[in-house]
């Protein structure tokens, strides 16, 4: 993506709404940080982030060595660059933007395996809920405003 004006304040969006670009551009800092100029003031972004850490990426990894891409779903072919929560709040932050709201979307229901897996990382020293939570998320919409400095 490449912006080679600035908007004038009256064309200037009130909301972006940003689907895939994140997952699917090489540098998605380089490919987010244009947007700012181009928000209102009192604008948001609303990003959807496909979850990297969810139960049907993290299981055929740590139990078959297997990262199967597919054309379609969180390891489409076309992703070049995966999130969990903690990374899209930083890759946000890092482009001029505060998080202000995060949800999840829960795509099936997991398999018996996942409350094996979160009783192992719970006895590892994380929190249960939060654990779980990362592991049932398919997907994460965020809304971001402008930071001020």
């Amino acid at each position: 993506m490449s912006w080679t004006t600035s908007p004038s304040s009256a064309a200037a969006s009130t909301r972006w709404s940003s689907a895939t670009s994140s997952s699917t551009s090489a540098t998605p800092t380089a490919s987010s940080a244009p947007l700012r100029p181009w928000l209102a003031d009192d604008g948001a972004l609303v990003c959807s982030i496909p979850n990297v850490g969810h139960w049907s990426v993290v299981l055929p990894l740590l139990t078959q060595d297997r990262w199967p891409y597919a054309d379609a779903g969180l390891l489409d072919r076309t992703h070049v660059h995966f999130f969990t929560l903690t990374e899209a709040e930083l890759m946000l932050r890092d482009c001029g933007f505060t998080v202000e709201s995060a949800t999840m979307t829960l795509a099936q229901s997991p398999p018996p395996t996942v409350d094996h897996l979160t009783r192992f990382l719970t006895a590892l020293g994380t929190d249960e809920q939060t654990t779980r939570q990362r592991l049932t998320a398919y997907q994460y919409l965020l809304v971001a405003r402008p930071k001020f400095l």
